[in-house]
């Protein structure tokens, strides 16, 4: 009997369609609010495409250990960083605030702001005119990046004029009379960041003439007044050995005076110019000595006094 052995061959054929053969993280650039970026962020399969062949596909973004690189901005917006400065506001850098990829497919929010000349140099020099002089004044500003502020480097020297205009203001002169007058009104510099108001009356200089102190306004004015003292009898009778009084009148004075003519520069003065409330022998008192006779004092007309009597 003859036995024969029959070999069995097994056929293979291309392998069913969507069967998994591999998988990889593909490289490719993303686009975000921060510009291209590039990193592993596709999760790539390969399959056979059941004609014996394959195909690959990237399945998703981010996931599967194939995540967007660390920082990758997902989207962000800017807006200036303005500080108050002594003429306007100062532009001195940029604020930035957006959404970041973690590197494990994740994300953050984060800020950040961006100072032009960095923490440490001068942000910022205003300019502006001396007012009076037409000089240039500048004012130079630093940031403090700890607390995200500014702080003063220079400031304006003492004595700058930031403005100055004419105007009006009360006065009294040196005799005690108030008067209007023209003025020059300037606001300057106190030389610690601030200013002060200073007016200058009879003021005539260049572009501006504010006004002359007005015709009579006494620019300079000195006065002294004058007593003298008189016994006065206590009971109305002299030399009966009764103590009198002694009494003070004031008589006079005298004055001095410097007067505006009306011009910036013009005066004329008047003085020392005596004056007395007497007349010469005015009586200021007078008394009877019981026995029929009249005493009388009259003013002497200077700084003293005289007696008389009617002899009768």
């Amino acid at each position: 009997m003859f036995l024969a052995t029959i070999g069995i061959v097994a056929r293979v054929g291309p392998l069913p369609a969507g069967t998994f053969i591999s998988a990889q993280c593909v490289q490719a650039s993303y686009n975000g609010g921060g510009g291209p970026s590039y990193g592993d962020w596709g999760y790539e399969v390969t399959r056979a495409n059941g004609s014996g062949g394959t195909y690959a596909t990237v399945e998703c973004e981010n996931c599967n250990g194939c995540y967007h690189p660390s920082g990758l901005t997902y989207y962000s917006n800017s807006n200036n960083i303005y500080f108050p400065g002594p003429y306007g506001d100062v532009s001195v850098g940029d604020s930035n605030y957006g959404e970041y990829a973690d590197g494990n497919g994740g994300s953050y929010f984060a800020s950040n702001n961006n100072y032009y000349a960095g923490c440490d140099g001068t942000y910022a020099t205003q300019s502006s005119i001396d007012g009076a002089t037409g000089a240039p004044m500048t004012t130079d500003w630093k940031i403090d990046c700890g607390s995200d502020t500014y702080y003063t480097v220079n400031i304006l020297a003492p004595g700058y004029v930031l403005s100055q205009s004419c105007s009006t203001a009360l006065s009294t002169d040196a005799a005690g009379v108030q008067w209007t007058v023209g003025v020059l009104v300037q606001q300057i510099t106190d030389g610690a960041g601030g200013s002060y108001q200073n007016t200058t009356a009879n003021y005539s200089d260049g572009m501006y003439q504010c006004g002359s102190y007005p015709s009579g306004y006494a620019t300079s004015y000195s006065s002294s007044t004058f007593t003298f003292s008189y016994f006065a009898p206590e009971d109305g009778q002299e030399n009966d050995g009764v103590t009198g009084t002694y009494e003070t009148l004031f008589y006079g004075g005298d004055m001095s005076a410097t007067y505006s003519d009306g011009t910036y520069s013009g005066s004329y003065s008047v003085g020392p110019s005596p004056y007395t409330n007497y007349s010469t022998g005015y009586v200021f008192y007078q008394w009877n000595n019981g026995q029929g006779r009249n005493y009388f004092l009259h003013f002497d007309g200077f700084s003293g006094y005289y007696e008389t009597n009617d002899g009768g």
